[in-house]
């Protein structure tokens, strides 16, 4: 006799029946919860006992109620009741309790007949009414049938279980259609329904609601949960330099680690460091505390900790180092900056995304090469309280190649939206593993961006993120970003540029004076590693002066770092020989010591290092303008890359050729930069007159463009700075100093902490040019005006006038020495005969006639005067022969620049026909 004190037996306990449901399309949609035997179950011989008591609870009075539980027709809290209508109750006992095709006989007769066949089938079907549905946005999809005795339950057992109901959940159907078959059944003109599934390893009692619905707006920002993505441009941002120049620290006192000993209190040495790279520096500090959370070493460092725990005075190892882990992903995280000067962009979204990548691993910092954040419209939709503030949208950033190619090599980590109403919320996306191309000469990366959002985190307790079980590559959460440019920060600090050797050539003369004076200033330099992101700036000092200093900044406080970095490689060393041995049964006293000592090493000094970042969170040290800038602000920029240009040697191809572009305020219109000039050929590409001006370089034998990646094999380039005025320019030095990250490919300015700048680079010693000329000048053929005064001195006057225009100023000296001879012919046949005149030795003389001078000092034109005078009385003693006849001057202008007079320019053959100097000079005629 079965009594109402006896358990209901639920849908779980019926033997060898499985049950499952899906949803089928329809008008209006229906529910269909189908049980079928299961022939794989093994038999047992009170099967067909179970399902007796089942037939005598079933029909035993009062009878049983069968009730269907679906969250999908809830609009509230709890799931929608349905009870089966008496048609498919009896359909259902039919099916358990018949008397040929039921599965009563079947269990029966399997017994005896293993091979015997099972009863079909029998579905139920439950209508979903459009008006009855779950209106919430995200919910878990729960059916579930319910055993409920007919009546009201007996006094005393209301909350017993299972004695007045017993609820089974159903899980949905295998068929691999369900997921399209929901969605095609419930999805309406304003949302998708999608099923989704959780992900992860979800708490006891989570995998009952393993199924989720999720409602994604396809008709609008306004229904849930839907997201737009604002055709804006995305703010850049990139981990900033810790220090942008190289440091010295020091002397740093270390205290070693000794195995079994440990570190003592007094330091054991000194070490000086120079030309530290910090990032360099860091990325070690970060892949050393990595290393020791590997899981060879934590899961004995957690042992250790256990057993120290057991101490009064134990400490948590383990604990120590993750904490102090964390310390530092929080400090590093704010590196994370916009990349164009002008943003002022809110990096906190990105900051929190870079910061949980470090928590998961330090050495995420040096893979991380930028972020990239998306504005976006958010409607959440009816987003329950359960949910929390952390529900977040995740999806999957997909490239696609800009020109239809396959996509390029660079990592995107997955995208996450907050799900919060927003008008403006941030989409960000770190781009990872750069690889290669962190060093490579790209300036920047192109990509063609899709974002494909396919799991939630919904932080309901005891569940983890949920993903859909179509993955979809369209529809309304899957938004295209477009094509975006993404900078290459660079790292690492630029090697300073190598100065090879410096020249002065004279300029090819054009029948002026001025041109006479005229002087190119060349100097050959090389630039270890030259990406796009490196420029070389030139600045030609005319007024020679002492050389400027860098002063070198505090840097005390990076101390425990650099002791972090000599010690740990011991340390580690220790961990490799002991960690692995250490377990918690070992009785070895003086191992479990040894490892002690040494874990205590490395936190100790991890700590501290981390105390160090925590006191100077961003590199102050380096980024402040130092002397040597303001001594480039007028130099001339030179940027390398590459532009993409018809190849002269095979008609409708291109090629990626080599450019140069020079930029600044200095006489950008006649400077360029030579690269193996006896080979190539600089072609102007571009130009903005006094601005700017860029060249392509063109081989001389073969027509062919020099291309950027041949360019990188040709260790050197010569900048030459054409037609200088020697009287105004006697002297040059040339500064170098290379940048790096100054401007995006557009030439945006990259905000500071960002750029890089090496000490400025000179020669010892000044270039001090020699123009040295032996052609013929025909003195009256340079004269602009040779009217007037036909004399000696007249004609002198004006030749200095023109040579000295550029440099003619109230106070203006120059030193002078000029030698006169006088040419001419004895015999028709005979060679030209020179005798010597006059040798006027260097004397500094008044440029300006208008210039008084002091008492005592000589103008130019007085000197000329007297030139003058010796000369004719040269000739009225001598009387020379006038066949043919010239006075030949051999003119030195000094400089004393150099301490003592110092010939720059000489003009070693300046003629003047006596013919044209009135009054005539006296001669035999």
């Amino acid at each position: 006799m079965i009594t109402p004190k006896q358990p209901l037996i639920g849908v779980d306990q019926w033997p060898s029946v499985a049950v499952t449901w899906r949803v089928e399309p329809g008008a209006p949609p229906q529910l269909l919860v189908t049980f079928a035997v299961d022939p794989a179950r093994p038999a047992a011989r009170g099967d067909a006992a179970v399902l007796a008591r089942l037939h005598h609870q079933v029909h035993a009075p009062p009878g049983i109620r069968w009730i269907l539980h679906t969250s999908l027709l809830s609009d509230g809290d709890d799931a929608g009741l349905v009870t089966l209508a008496r048609s498919d109750a009896e359909l259902l006992e039919g099916w358990l309790f018949g008397e040929s095709t039921s599965v009563h006989a079947y269990l029966h007769e399997r017994v005896r007949a293993p091979h015997v066949s099972p009863p079909p089938p029998v579905t139920i079907a439950v209508a979903l009414p459009e008006d009855a549905r779950n209106r919430r946005t995200l919910y878990p999809v729960t059916v579930q049938l319910e055993l409920r005795r007919a009546g009201p339950a007996p006094e005393g057992v209301e909350d017993a279980p299972g004695l007045h109901s017993a609820i089974t959940s159903i899980p949905p159907s295998s068929d691999p259609t369900l997921a399209a078959t929901f969605e095609v059944a419930l999805s309406t003109p304003e949302a998708l329904l999608r099923l989704a599934h959780e992900l992860g390893s979800p708490t006891a009692g989570a995998q009952l609601h393993a199924q989720w619905a999720v409602q994604i707006g396809r008709a609008g920002i306004a229904t849930p949960i839907a997201f737009a993505v604002h055709p804006s441009p995305p703010t850049v941002f990139a981990p900033a330099p810790f220090s942008t120049r190289l440091l010295r620290l020091g002397p740093v006192p270390i205290r070693d680690h000794t195995t079994g000993v440990g570190r003592g209190l007094e330091p054991t040495r000194h070490v000086e460091f120079a030309a530290i790279d910090m990032d360099a520096w860091l990325a070690a500090l970060f892949a050393g505390v990595d290393r020791a959370l590997a899981p060879e070493f934590a899961a004995s460092i957690q042992t250790l900790s256990e057993r120290d725990r057991r101490e009064p005075q134990g400490v948590d190892h383990l604990a120590r180092i993750v904490a102090a882990k964390h310390r530092i992903a929080e400090v590093a995280s704010a590196w994370m900056l916009p990349v164009r000067a002008d943003s002022d962009a809110d990096p906190t979204a990105v900051r929190e995304l870079f910061r949980r990548r470090l928590c998961s691993r330090l050495s995420n910092a040096q893979a991380t090469w930028a972020a990239v954040e998306f504005d976006a419209a958010v409607h959440a939709g009816v987003v329950e309280a359960s949910l929390g503030p952390s529900a977040r949208l995740f999806g999957k950033i997909v490239e696609h190649a800009a020109d239809g190619g396959p996509p390029r090599d660079t990592t995107i980590t997955w995208a996450e939206l907050a799900l919060a109403d927003a008008d403006h919320a941030p989409l960000p996306f770190l781009l990872d593993a750069l690889g290669a191309r962190r060093t490579s000469a790209a300036a920047s990366v192109p990509l063609e961006l899709v974002y494909a959002a396919t799991q939630i985190e919904h932080g309901a307790p005891g569940h983890g993120a949920l993903a859909f079980v179509i993955p979809s590559t369209d529809g309304p959460w899957t938004q295209r970003l477009g094509a975006v440019e993404v900078p290459v920060v660079l790292r690492e600090a630029p090697a300073s540029p190598v100065l090879i050797q410096q020249t002065a050539v004279g300029a090819a003369p054009d029948g002026s004076v001025s041109a006479l004076a005229r002087w190119d200033c060349m100097f050959t330099y090389a630039m270890p590693g030259q990406p796009a992101q490196d420029r070389l700036y030139v600045a030609i000092a005319f007024d020679v002066g002492p050389s400027a200093t860098i002063r070198e900044a505090d840097t005390d406080r990076l101390h425990p770092i650099a002791e972090f970095l000599t010690v740990v490689p011991s340390i580690h060393a220790d961990f490799v020989a002991l960690l692995p041995r250490l377990g918690r049964e070992t009785q070895d006293e003086a191992l479990v010591r040894s490892a002690r000592l040494a874990v205590e090493s490395f936190t100790d000094l991890l700590a501290s290092a981390a105390d160090a970042l925590v006191r100077e969170p961003s590199a102050a040290l380096g980024r402040d303008a130092s002397p040597i800038d303001a001594a480039l602000s007028g130099a001339v920029s030179i940027h390398e890359d590459e532009v993409e240009l018809p190849d002269p040697t095979a008609p409708g191809r291109t090629i990626r050729a080599l450019r140069i572009t020079l930029a600044g305020p200095s006489p950008i219109g006649t400077a360029r930069v030579d690269i193996d000039a006896q080979r190539y050929e600089p072609m102007v590409h571009a130009a903005i007159e006094g601005e700017r001006v860029s060249y392509v370089y063109v081989d001389r034998r073969s027509n062919a463009l020099l291309t950027a990646e041949e360019a990188r094999h040709i260790e050197t380039r010569t900048f030459v700075l054409p037609d200088l005025d020697l009287v105004s320019r006697p002297c040059a030095r040339a500064t170098v100093s290379r940048t790096r990250n100054e401007a995006l490919p557009d030439g945006t300015p990259i905000a500071t902490p960002f750029v890089y700048r090496t000490p400025a680079v000179s020669f010892a010693d000044p270039l001090f040019p020699l123009v040295d000329r032996r052609d013929p000048v025909d003195l009256t053929a340079t004269e602009a005006s040779p009217d007037g005064d036909a004399s000696i001195a007249g004609h002198l006057q004006r030749f200095f006038d023109a040579l000295f225009a550029a440099a003619r100023s109230e106070g203006a000296r120059r030193t002078v020495s000029i030698e006169v001879s006088y040419e001419h012919r004895i015999a028709e046949a005979t060679a030209a005969a020179r005798l010597m005149i006059e040798l006027v030795p260097p004397t500094d003389v008044i440029v300006d006639p208008g210039d008084e001078g002091a008492a005592g000092e000589l103008h130019l034109t007085e000197l000329l005067r007297a030139l003058d005078e010796a000369t004719r009385g040269w000739f009225v003693a001598n009387r020379p022969s006038p066949s043919d006849g010239a006075l030949v001057f051999d003119i030195q202008l000094m400089s004393h620049l150099r301490g003592q007079p110092m010939p720059s320019l000489r003009l070693r053959d300046v003629r003047l026909p006596i013919a044209s100097v009135v009054p005539p000079l006296t001669t035999t005629a």
